[in-house]
């Protein structure tokens, strides 16, 4: 039975929620891929669905926590989002699915480290927790307190605060071990410290979604794309 100990659901909700988690898994859902709208589902019902998500792909695993403590956690992210036009829990969650599409269906996860895997999936959750509905550019214009406390990529920068403290709070990477990793470690490295990777990797991912980035991340990812299929014809 999941429970929480930061936050409060009815039991109805928390049966709810283990109900969608163990169906999901059992891919007893259709495969809605690109065409899901997290509008259509009770709060319960997406909790539902991160659980089996972050279960799935491993990360429970890999990060050693049970699902009530994730459960925790994704709760306490959802209370950062605002109830704004986009950018809400709902535009999270999307997110978040849409990124399992890739990671499982398209079989992206076969290329990943499952520490990315998890850093990715952490990242998708918690990118856009406190926006208030107006861009980088509207904060800068208006000089808003964030605008005062961020010089750049104001609201993503804002995000990653808040993920991270979150982050710590719940000691989310507290059983990630360290070692030495291929995927984490360079020439210079010794042993790398697998949890201090994962939060700069998260940071990374939330500041890359700044739209200023955005055409330099769409033509790098044409490169790519130019790349493997000039692999793919020999």
């Amino acid at each position: 039975m999941l429970c929480c100990k930061h936050n409060r659901l009815s039991s109805e909700e928390l049966t709810e929620t283990e109900k969608v988690m163990n169906s999901y898994l059992d891919e007893q859902w259709p495969a809605d891929g690109l065409r899901f709208s997290p509008w259509a589902y009770s709060r319960a019902t997406k909790q539902g669905i991160l659980l089996a998500i972050f279960k799935g792909l491993n990360v429970l695993t890999v990060l050693e926590l049970s699902a009530s403590s994730m459960l925790d956690f994704c709760l306490d992210i959802e209370a950062l989002y605002n109830n704004v036009p986009y950018h809400s829990f709902n535009h999270a969650v999307d997110v978040v699915v849409k990124l399992y599409y890739m990671l499982h269906d398209l079989h992206a996860a076969a290329y990943l480290a499952s520490y990315d895997i998890a850093a990715l999936l952490i990242s998708a959750l918690c990118h856009d927790c406190g926006h208030p509905g107006m861009n980088n550019l509207f904060q800068k214009n208006a000089n808003t307190e964030l605008a005062q406390r961020y010089p750049d990529a104001i609201l993503e920068r804002y995000s990653v605060d808040l993920a991270v403290g979150c982050i710590e709070k719940h000691g989310l990477l507290r059983n990630v071990e360290n070692l030495r990793d291929p995927v984490y470690s360079d020439r210079t490295t010794v042993e790398a410290d697998v949890a201090s990777r994962m939060l700069f990797s998260i940071r990374s991912a939330i500041l890359a979604t700044d739209m200023t980035r955005h055409f330099g991340v769409v033509e790098d990812c044409r490169s790519l794309v130019s790349v493997l299929l000039k692999k793919a014809r020999r």
